[in-house]
């Protein structure tokens, strides 16, 4: 590029002939860099420096006429530039404006060769789209040279705010500065190698004078805690000994470590750390052969106490009952609280055949133990879980799962009562694949791995659609996971609340962004834990009143969970239906009693069992079941769905009884919802 043969210096800068593009942004750029005070640079993308204001000269030495035409890297040192060019590409793609005083300090090469400190503020133009950097340079060499002498001012052991103590080749004390005097007045008196700031370190004096790095070391004088830093002077042949008092910080790092491993309210080992101490039992199992056991004690009748007398009477009697369990325990068992009113213990070197002894025995405390509270007084019970930790145990976690599903058989048997591990215990073996689908359930709850799918409802006709929305979770591979497998541990352990809530609140978008078309209705399963816990059904109210047409939503319920919760069914089913929403019995003709409930419920529509359905083709009983809900769903009024239909002769058995609606993988594969 060429200056601009008439004006190449205009009111005290200079600049080249700028592209035609930013011929309108001149006059700015003229006024901009005459009215800085500081020298100023406007620099484009490739790093081209296009104007340099007169005040340049004074500081970097070159004209401005020097500086236009070159690359920005001609100011910075060889060493740096290739590092200046990855800040200089960044602040292109981050063009953030940083002014003095909170800008980047670094170092600027002089056209004399000598190096500056200098503080730089960048700013960003955008002209006719292209990028342009303003960078205004301000010496801060002084500013530096005088920070440097406060420091070390600061540094001189007399105006230190810690005690700093300095001896001589013998060890004797040459200079304490008067925060050392202050904080160990006998060493002003007693020139002795006795005390604890001044032991042992004349022998460390040649290690310090053979220039190996500074020694630190941690004293005690009297109650107090100092960490120590000893550094060698060779100019006056001393060692310098500074003293930091870290009482206060080694009380708070020991409260912190306690805290880290204890439970606060009962001074129990915590679950972290027990799970640590576990870690370790299944080690020495498996490398030397010692066998110990693991417990899981769950207390019977707690809550009872929790609603009547109140969280801090609950609190209370953890606390004692903790103390009271451990006083049963050796000095090397290890007991935890583990939940609210859950504890682990684990028992070293120990058998489960003696194990039992003792976990009956703590079974035996907690069933002894008497609670008193404003003249109440409470008794407890605890069913334990028991499992012995052998050389061939895998590892924590599944010993974890293995005693957590003991102390559920325990409750299943009548509570109060301890449960020993067995590995053929099938029972057994079939709860802990439960509970551990719990875990997985709630790790797809927390990392959103579930999927909305829909099958199709169609009429006998097939001139209307309704759909069904079905739920599908995705494991940690991806692999997509049916509901078979993930339902019956949702259900036996109180989480499809949450999956009813997630399952209703999407299809709710899904059906506001129209991914069910304009017609039709969309049916939505509710569990019989939904429809019996009357916050999660407001909360499901409110969702589905965010509908412009809460008509479209159909809930579909089984006839056990509706008969089992009929009075806040029937006070949900009149909220919803006042919406125009409607209802369908799940599953019907399953239940030992379905003809005699029939005319309790208030539903719109009949959902025939697959079981009937799949079998009308060859078999007369599953004919005429189908037939007779059919007629009976007719005469009130009710709609009927035959769900399983996988095949044309089963359509046309259907046809001929006349049910209104089919649904199965013959008429409609579950497809993904798309969100």
């Amino acid at each position: 590029m060429s200056a601009t043969p008439n004006d190449s210096t205009v009111r005290g800068f200079s600049h080249f002939r700028l592209p035609a593009e930013l011929q309108n942004s001149i006059d700015f750029f003229r006024q901009l860099l005459n009215s800085a005070p500081d020298p100023m640079l406007v620099i484009d993308e490739p790093g081209e420096i296009l104007i340099a204001n007169a005040q340049c000269q004074a500081l970097l030495g070159y004209s401005a006429r020097e500086l236009v035409g070159k690359t920005v890297e001609i100011l910075i040192p060889e060493s740096l530039r290739h590092h200046h060019v990855e800040l200089r590409q960044y602040y292109r793609d981050n063009p953030m404006p940083r002014p003095m005083g909170s800008g980047r300090e670094l170092q600027v090469l002089r056209k004399d060769g000598s190096v500056i400190d200098v503080e730089i503020s960048l700013g960003s133009i955008e002209a006719n789209d292209r990028l342009l950097v303003t960078a205004a340079l301000r010496d801060v060499s002084e500013r530096k040279k005088i920070q440097q002498e406060i420091n070390y001012l600061a540094s001189y052991p007399r105006l230190s705010p810690i005690p700093i103590v300095e001896m001589g080749n013998f060890g004797e004390i040459i200079y304490l500065n008067p925060v050392a005097e202050a904080a160990f007045p006998e060493l002003v008196t007693d020139n002795t190698h006795s005390h604890p700031v001044t032991a042992g370190i004349v022998e460390l004096f040649p290690h310090l004078r053979n220039g190996s790095a500074a020694v630190t070391r941690n004293i005690i004088v009297g109650e107090k805690a100092f960490e120590q830093q000893l550094v060698y002077i060779p100019d006056t042949d001393r060692v310098r000994v500074y003293s930091w008092d870290v009482t206060r910080l080694k009380a708070i790092t020991e409260k912190l470590v306690y805290q880290s491993h204890h439970d606060v309210l009962t001074g129990l080992v915590n679950r972290q750390h027990f799970h640590a101490r576990l870690d370790q039992a299944v080690a020495v199992a498996q490398n030397n052969g010692v066998t110990s056991s693991l417990g899981y004690i769950d207390l019977d009748q707690f809550k009872v106490i929790n609603d009547t007398c109140g969280h801090k009477a609950g609190d209370v009697l953890l606390k004692l009952l903790a103390s009271e369990l451990k006083t049963k325990l050796r000095t090397n068992d290890v007991l935890a609280r583990l939940g609210g009113d859950e504890f682990g213990f684990l028992l070293d070197s120990c058998p489960v055949s003696v194990a039992r002894d003792v976990a009956n025995k703590l079974r035996k405390t907690v069933e002894d133990f008497r609670f008193t509270w404003e003249q109440k007084v409470f008794g407890l019970g605890a069913s334990i879980g028991l499992v012995e930790i052998k050389p061939d145990s895998s590892s924590s976690a599944s010993l974890l799962s293995a005693v957590d599903a003991a102390c559920y058989m325990a409750k299943e048997k009548g509570r109060n009562q301890v449960y020993v591990h067995e590995d053929s215990d099938t029972t057994l073996q079939s709860r802990t694949r439960e509970m551990n689908w719990t875990r997985k359930i709630r790790s797809a709850i927390e990392e959103n791995r579930w999927e909305l799918y829909f099958q199709k409802i169609v009429s006998i006709d097939r001139s209307r659609t309704n759909y069904e929305v079905l739920l599908r979770m995705r494991n940690r591979a991806g692999e997509l996971v049916l509901p078979g497998q993930f339902v019956p541990a949702a259900e036996r352990y109180g989480m499809m609340m949450n999956l009813d809530s997630w399952v209703v609140q999407n299809t709710v978008e899904a059906i506001q962004l129209g991914r069910f078309g304009s017609q039709g209705h969309v049916s939505i399963n509710l569990s019989g834990q939904t429809l019996a816990n009357s916050r999660v059904m407001q909360e499901i109210v409110r969702k589905i009143d965010e509908l412009d047409e809460p008509s479209r939503i159909c809930l579909e319920i089984t006839e056990t969970a509706m008969i089992s919760n009929m009075s806040l069914a029937e006070q949900f089913i009149k909220a919803l239906r006042e919406r125009g929403c409607k209802f369908a019995l799940d599953d019907f003709g399953s239940g030992l009693s379905s003809f005699a409930y029939l005319k309790l419920l208030p539903v719109d529509m009949l959902k025939i069992d697959q079981m009937f359905v799949n079998e009308i083709a060859y078999d007369r009983v599953s004919w005429a079941m189908v037939e007779s809900i059919n007629q009976v769903g007719h005469v009130m009024n009710l709609s009927t769905v035959a769900e399983g239909v996988e095949n044309d002769e089963t359509i046309r058995c259907l046809q001929e009884i006349g049910v209104d609606f089919i649904q199965g993988y013959g008429i409609h594969m579950p497809e993904p919802v798309i969100r």
